[in-house]
This record gives C-alpha cells, sequence and structure tokens, in this order.
C-alpha cells in the first residue's frame, strides 16, 4: 500500500526570499492548494541558492509546478492567484489542457494587433 506522499501527481516549489514583501501572500496561496495528490515546497533562496541558479530564477517570488502530464515545468513569477495554481496543478496531473492557462485577454489582445 503506497502512502499519501508517495502517490502524489503534483509539486509545487515556491522561492522566496525572507526580505520580500510578496513571497509571504504567495506561500500562503500554494498552501491553500496542498492536498494528498499535491505537495508544497517552499524554498529559501538565501539558503538554497543552487536550487535557484538551476532553474534560472532572478526575481522572487517565482512558483514552479511539476507534473507527470508535462515534460516542461510550469513556472510563475511573481504573484499568483489561487485559481491560476489550480489551473496548472490540473494541466500537470493531466485533468486539463495546456489551454486551460491561457490568458483570453493577452490573447485578445495579441489577435488584435496582428490582424
Amino acid at each position: 500500500m503506497q502512502t499519501a506522499s508517495a502517490v502524489r501527481a503534483a509539486t509545487i516549489e515556491v522561492f522566496y526570499s525572507p526580505t520580500c514583501p510578496n513571497c509571504p501572500p504567495q506561500k500562503r496561496v500554494a498552501k491553500q492548494v496542498e492536498d494528498d495528490t499535491v505537495a508544497v515546497e517552499l524554498i529559501d533562496v538565501t539558503k538554497h541558492a543552487e536550487r535557484a541558479k538551476e532553474h534560472s530564477i532572478k526575481s522572487v517570488p517565482t512558483t514552479i509546478i511539476h507534473g507527470p502530464a508535462i515534460d516542461h515545468n510550469i513556472g510563475f513569477r511573481g504573484l499568483t492567484t489561487q485559481e491560476r495554481l489550480e489551473q496548472a496543478i490540473g494541466v500537470a496531473k493531466g485533468e486539463l489542457k495546456v489551454d486551460a492557462l491561457a490568458n483570453p485577454t493577452l490573447l485578445d489582445k495579441i489577435k488584435q494587433m496582428i490582424s
């Protein structure tokens, strides 16, 4: 029998700094989506600079989502809403298609610019 931690389908890494004013809210949002299938790891870049460098992180908060249904990580720089994290988790788990992460407002603006 597998334990809950062994069957987790997605992992969220939140890279933060103790002096960052936007990091505490981002850490709270990530913790709100943690459950039996989603693990959250909070990574202090002042103590784990090598991990931040592995992901080319240059600003905090940065949130990275890993999952079995995606070849590449999904990342967000700055504050991210709970809704966006839940969408990214769904994509990472294979429950949603990648276009669930599209920002329709931005896409509409781009379409208008090129037409």
